[in-house]
Formats: C-alpha cells, sequence, structure tokens
C-alpha cells in the first residue's frame, strides 16, 4: 500500500490486506473510518423505537391506579393530569432521545439556525468550499474538511458562539432547503444520531478532525446524515 489515503470507497469497504495494514498504520483513514461506522450506526438506529422515559412509565401507572379506584372527582382530575404529564414528557424524550447532543446544545444549535437562516445579511465571507474552509482557520485553529458534496451550494458563512466556544457556521442549500452546518471542534460527541428541537432537526456525528459537526433543517434524517459524513471527505 502506497503512502495515499484511500479512497471514500475503500475506507466503507470491508478491508483486508493491505487495506486493513493502513488503516492501523494512518491515524487519517482510521478516524474517518471509525467516523463512518458510527454515522452507518445511526442510521441504522433510525428505524428502533426508543423505550418510554422511567419517570414517564411511573406517572403512566400511577394515572391508572387512580382511575381504576374511580375515587372523588379530585382524584379524577389528578389521574388526568398526570396522564397528560407523563404523555408531555414521553413526546419530549422521544424527540431528543435520538442525539449525542444535550438538550441545551441543541436547542441552542436549531434557535441560530432560525435566526440566521433567512438573513441575507447573516453571511460574513462567501465563497467556495475551500476558501471558506481557510476562512474559519483563525476561529478553528484549523482548516475544516467542507468537501463538494453533489447537489448540495454553500451559501456563505460566519463565526459563532455555541456553549460559550467559538464554532463555525456554513450556509448551505440542498433542492430549495436552507440548511445551517456547525462545526464545533471543541465539543465531544458520543456518536451520530438526529433529534427534534425548535421544530427543526438537529443531526451529528463526530468530526474525524475532532469534535462534532451538525446539520439543522427541514430534511429526512438519512439524508441529513448522509450530507454531513459526506462533507468531511
Amino acid at each position: 500500500m502506497s503512502d495515499r489515503h484511500l479512497s471514500p470507497e475503500e475506507i466503507e469497504g470491508d478491508l483486508a490486506g493491505a487495506g486493513a495494514d493502513h488503516v492501523r498504520t494512518c491515524a487519517a483513514c482510521a478516524q474517518r473510518r471509525s467516523a463512518l461506522q458510527l454515522v452507518h450506526a445511526g442510521i441504522a438506529s433510525l428505524g428502533r423505537e426508543a423505550p418510554p422515559p422511567a419517570a414517564a412509565v411511573a406517572l403512566l401507572g400511577a394515572a391508572q391506579r387512580i382511575s381504576r379506584r374511580r375515587a372523588w372527582l379530585a382524584g379524577g382530575v389528578v389521574a388526568l393530569s398526570l396522564f397528560a404529564l407523563a404523555t408531555v414528557a414521553a413526546v419530549l424524550m422521544a424527540r431528543r432521545s435520538g442525539s449525542p447532543l444535550s438538550v441545551s446544545l441543541l436547542d441552542e444549535i436549531a434557535l441560530d439556525h432560525l435566526h440566521y437562516v433567512h438573513l441575507d445579511s447573516a453571511s460574513q465571507f462567501s465563497g467556495r468550499a475551500s476558501d471558506i474552509a481557510t476562512w474559519f482557520r483563525p476561529t478553528l485553529g484549523r482548516v475544516p474538511r467542507l468537501a463538494d458534496v453533489e447537489a448540495l451550494s454553500f451559501r456563505g458563512a460566519r463565526n459563532c458562539r455555541l456553549a460559550g466556544q467559538r464554532v463555525a457556521l456554513v450556509f448551505v442549500e440542498r433542492a430549495g432547503h436552507r440548511l445551517s452546518l456547525f462545526v464545533m471542534p471543541r465539543v465531544s460527541s458520543r456518536g451520530a444520531g438526529c433529534a427534534e428541537s425548535q421544530r427543526m432537526r438537529v443531526c451529528s456525528i463526530p468530526d474525524p478532525q475532532g469534535g462534532t459537526r451538525a446539520l439543522v433543517g427541514d430534511l429526512a434524517a438519512r439524508e441529513m446524515l448522509r450530507l454531513l459524513a459526506e462533507s468531511t471527505r
């Protein structure tokens, strides 16, 4: 195997022989393969149904026990209140259980997307993907990978702060859908996944260069995870 890095097809395929030896000795290719495996695991888990939160189950059980007793009217009101509270808790947990990011960070990311996405003056810099990546060097301390993805247009970029840290915000568009790509080198991620916040879908993956990158918008979860993975190549 030469000193060149493996192609995306080789990285995602079944490694054997020289390919496996290369990944064992090349940190960059090993990181890319690990990140892609996490993305595929996140996509595979999208169809699985998350178990209901323990607190919601307990509240529902209490509501059912009170309802069965057919006690005083006040007891019925309490049962209905508990049932409503448990239902709301279950819905909220289900919407956010698929994300490896904290609830507070999910909200920050979604709110920043909603604030900037339709502002024509939001961009501080515009150019090709490679130009935008170079522009972020002072902010991130490195040049992030921003690959040209088919049918994805780069509209502009700006510096941003999330959870008190400086991050890169890239405005992109796919088939008329405006999306926000956040590159967060100092935010750790437990894996890949998607969740809803502020009526927006937020998908995130570990960044092969370190940290996390997230994509916000209204496309299907599988499509957003695919775009995230391809943006790192």
